[in-house]
Order: structure tokens, then sequence, then C-alpha cells
């Protein structure tokens, strides 16, 4: 198992029916197979002066929009503007994700409306050479190596029931180190962690803001949807979404409230075929410091989906 923390029997049944994704061999549709076929169109890597970055871009109500011209956005390095070198669209890249899904006992409440809706976003995401991963979590991680099938999520998240702590931080974690870690991708792959869970945690072992540094050096963005849930207090749910707000707007993504009234999460898919690799030239940058990044459209409708801070290797 990639890594699995564990506290009493509420994991065991993750982990067992998991199993068949964490020590199958590998098949055709993940794991090396699909990375070593991918590779072989890459992204040369950063040059001395210049970084690169995955950014998005949505219209003001979180539609997909075209990707537009370099010419019409400005960069920002700690409030001093840089120069935006290059803008490329990776539309006919693949798209690597991975599904992150809470089945604690906050989740017992919309269990299987969360279900439903993973599992349809899995679907929708999960389309040409686009691969996805799952992992869950309750006061513990489990977390597949390999790439899943719809079916096979489905089965899985309907199987375990909701209950235990929640460790939302350390399945970010997990993720980002393992399944998304760009060593064992192609470089030029589209990227993005999607969150199924109310945006509480009680029992992970790292807290918020490492968690942000975690997925901002990997440079995933995250996307999370929340359910609405009608026994959440006030206050309750206000520090739940700003703990989503921090992991969104930090990395790049953006927080979804699914709404009756409109299809923001059958917008996902189209949102991220708009992914592009952003060049910036930089001055030279210290070593691991933190850098405020700021990427903005000159044109009144389109909002860059982009990290809020730069790590200098």
């Amino acid at each position: 198992m990639s890594r699995v923390i564990t506290s009493g029997l509420q994991c065991v049944l993750i982990g067992f029916l998991l199993g068949v994704l964490l020590n199958s061999p590998t098949r055709a549709r993940g794991g090396t197979q699909s990375a070593d076929r991918a590779s072989s169109v890459t992204m040369a890597p950063s040059l001395p002066g210049e970084i690169r970055i995955l950014v998005g871009f949505r219209d003001g109500k979180g539609r997909p929009v075209p990707v537009p011209s370099k010419e019409t956005l400005t960069a920002r390095l700690d409030e001093t503007p840089i120069e935006i070198e290059d803008l490329r669209p990776l539309r006919n890249e693949p798209l690597i994700f991975s599904l992150i899904v809470d089945k604690s006992g906050s989740s017992r409440s919309n269990g299987d409306k969360q279900t439903a809706a993973a599992v349809s976003l899995f679907r929708a995401l999960s389309t040409g050479d686009n691969h996805g991963y799952l992992a869950v979590f309750k006061d513990g991680v489990s977390a597949s190596k390999q790439f899943a099938y719809p079916s096979e999520v489905e089965q899985i998240l309907k199987e375990i029931p909701p209950g235990g702590g929640t460790a939302l931080y350390d399945a970010i974690e997990v993720v980002c180190k393992e399944q998304l870690n760009s060593n064992l991708l192609p470089p030029n792959s589209r990227r993005a962690i999607f969150v199924f869970s109310d945006g509480g945690d009680n029992t992970s072992h790292i807290p918020l803001t490492k968690t942000i540094e975690v997925a901002q050096k990997a440079g995933i963005p995250i996307i999370s949807i929340k359910l609405r849930v009608d026994t959440e207090g006030k206050r309750q749910e206000k520090g739940e979404l700003a703990a989503l707000k921090s992991l969104t707007e930090s990395t790049g993504g953006m927080s979804v409230l699914p709404d009756e009234d409109r299809d923001e999460l059958g917008q996902l898919p189209s949102l991220l075929e708009g992914q592009s690799v952003l060049t910036l030239k930089t001055p030279e940058l210290k070593h691991k410091k933190t850098y405020t990044l700021k990427i903005e459209s000159l044109l009144k409708n389109v909002k860059v989906l982009s990290p809020a801070e730069f790590i200098a290797p």
C-alpha cells in the first residue's frame, strides 16, 4: 500500500477494497506503462531565470473560456512586474488527476449524494488519454497505486461506510507526494486534485499551512467540491469553507458549491481542457524562499487560476 495512516478498524475495509488497485499487476491503463507511453512528448525543464506554472482560465461564474494570448496577461512576483515569456495550451496533453473522497463520520448525512457526484465526475474526466487515481480518507488514508476505472471507484465508494475522524490534509499530502509526483509523470501532463469534502479536519498529522506548501511545491491545483449539509452550524460551515478556499486559491484551483440551478460539476472537465503552462522570466531567486505570485488578465471577463505563491527550488 502506498501509504496508510490507520487508527483502529475503520480503515481496514478501505484497505481491503482498494487492494485490487494497490496490489494488481500494472495494467495498460495505469501505472508505469501509461506514463512511459505518454513521456514520449516532453516539455523542456525550466531554465535559469525562468519559472513555469500551470494556469487555468474561467469567467466570473466559473465557466471555461478560451485560452487568451499572453499579451492580455500581467504577472507580479512579490509585487514586482515580471515578463511573461510564453503561454502554452495543454488541451491535447493527458490529464492525470486524483479524486479524494471524504468517508469520515461528517459525510454520513450526504454520503449517497457525494458518492454519486464523485463517480460522475471521475467518469467524465476519464476520457481519451486521461487517467485518474482514487484516495479515500477517514481518520486514515488509503491511496491507489494504479489508475482506476470508474466502475472500480463506484464499487469502492459504495461499499465503504462513513464513520470516524477526518484526515483531509494527510490525504492531500499523500496524493501530491505519491500519486501525482511530477518525477513519476510526463512533465507536460495536465494535473489536478479533486476533493469531495466538507473542509473539516480533526486528525491529520500536518496543518493546513503545511498542506498548502506541499501542493504549491508540487505545482498541482486543488479543486474542492463541497455539498451542502443542512445540519451544519453557520460557524462550523464558515470555518470549513475558509479552509477549502485557502487550499484552492493558494494552489490555482477553485471551490465549487454545487447548485441545482448551475451545472458547475459538469463544467469542470472543459475547464481543465484550458489548462496551460505559463513561462515567466524572473530575477535571481533565493533557494527555498516563498514569493507572492499574482497573474491577472486585462480582459474583463477572464479570471486566471494560478498559484498565489511560488516556492523557489
